[in-house]
């Protein structure tokens, strides 16, 4: 509004300067009127003052001195004030000059201001076009994550479920993550088995095993199924395991870890033993 108001008011100083035209040009014309009245005046009171003092002098000289005196009178009054008029018009130009200065300033300013303001404006444009692009890029990290949880939690359901025990281990063979059932097969609680290496819990023969079977996945990078070792309780007992193992890379392609599946086979060899102890003890007697 203030910009508005400053910006309109030159024009309004403008008319006040041709109003001050129209005023010289009027009093150019009252100069003339009153020149022509001194003029007039002159010649009269001129012939006044001969009639009184030289009654005698003739006509034609008469006239002819008072069209001189009241000339002289005339141009006398005339030139101070066109002289007075001269210095007013000169004002008048300079104020003129001035105030279209002024207004040229104004409206160079003005221009400014609104060049100012349209690029402001694109700029807030633009700000305003990354934050949307910013809050559509958060919106659909929260939805990626969200769903992510989701399916972790439900992939965790999943395994917490199942009898076998699941694992996850780093390139050195050390537990990452497992899930329940793992922790029954092994007879250790969760806080003892994290972090713990293969090497803890089997004997060195069974460890050098672990150790071919992994590496060959590394190398190959497919997964091996169903190979058997053994492992250690805490207690000193054996139980007998069977194992999948595939290789578990990153978002870049690099091997990070292992992953499989462990299932207690512990009474199915006792079984397998058992039944190969009596087909062996059958087979002798029969053979007696």
């Amino acid at each position: 509004m203030d910009e508005k108001k400053i910006y309109e008011e030159p024009p309004q100083k403008i008319d006040e300067v041709g109003k001050s035209e129209r005023e010289s040009k009027r009093n150019m014309r009252t100069i003339l009127a009153i020149t022509a009245t001194v003029m007039v005046i002159g010649m009269a009171l001129y012939g006044l003052l001969r009639q009184i003092i030289s009654p005698t002098t003739s006509t034609w000289e008469s006239h002819v001195i008072t069209i001189v005196l009241s000339s002289l009178l005339a141009t006398i009054v005339a030139y101070f004030m066109l002289r007075k008029q001269v210095v007013l018009l000169q004002n008048t130009s300079e104020q003129i000059a001035i105030h279209k200065q002024a207004q040229e300033a104004l409206q160079k300013a003005h221009d400014g201001l609104e060049r100012e303001m349209e690029a402001r404006n694109e700029e807030l444009a633009e700000v305003n076009k990354q934050l949307r692009g910013q809050l559509e890029g958060r919106k659909e990290l929260e939805d990626t994550l969200t769903r992510q949880v989701e399916s972790e939690e439900k992939y965790r359901n999943i395994l917490e479920s199942i009898e076998d025990g699941y694992f996850e281990v780093d390139i050195e063979g050390n537990f990452t993550f497992f899930n329940d059932a793992l922790c029954r097969i092994a007879g250790l609680p969760r806080n003892e088995l994290m972090g713990m290496n293969n090497r803890e819990y089997t004997t060195p023969e069974t460890a050098r095993k672990m150790y071919q079977v992994f590496n060959k996945v590394f190398l190959t990078e497919k997964s091996t199924k169903e190979f058997d070792w053994e492992i250690i309780r805490k207690n000193g007992s054996k139980r007998n395991v069977e194992a999948s193992v595939a290789l578990i890379k990153n978002s870049g392609g690099e091997p990070v870890g292992f992953r499989g599946i462990v299932r207690d086979v512990t009474e199915r060899k006792e079984t397998e033993e058992k039944i190969h102890k009596l087909l062996y003890s059958f087979g002798k007697t029969w053979t007696e």
